[in-house]
């Protein structure tokens, strides 16, 4: 069987925010589930200025119910 990847898309999870003073600006959030597998795994983008103006690129992924991992892109 193959497993199933779901795309979060809900208005509170994938936003794009006119607010100026907000530092996030697209949010992205998948999920990967297959219990015969035993997987259950996220993988989150998001787009991003720092306080200078730079825009970042944040990268987060691992297993549902963990930390994960985070990278970061300066773009």
């Amino acid at each position: 069987m193959l497993s199933r990847l779901e795309a979060s898309a809900s208005r509170s999870q994938c936003l794009t925010i006119s607010d100026l003073r907000s530092a996030i600006k697209h949010h992205l959030v998948l999920h990967r589930i297959d219990p015969e597998q035993g997987v259950r795994r996220f993988y989150s983008l998001m787009s991003e200025r720092d306080l200078f103006g730079t825009v970042r690129l944040v990268r987060h992924w691992g297993r549902i119910g963990t930390n994960g991992q985070e990278l970061v892109e300066i773009r």
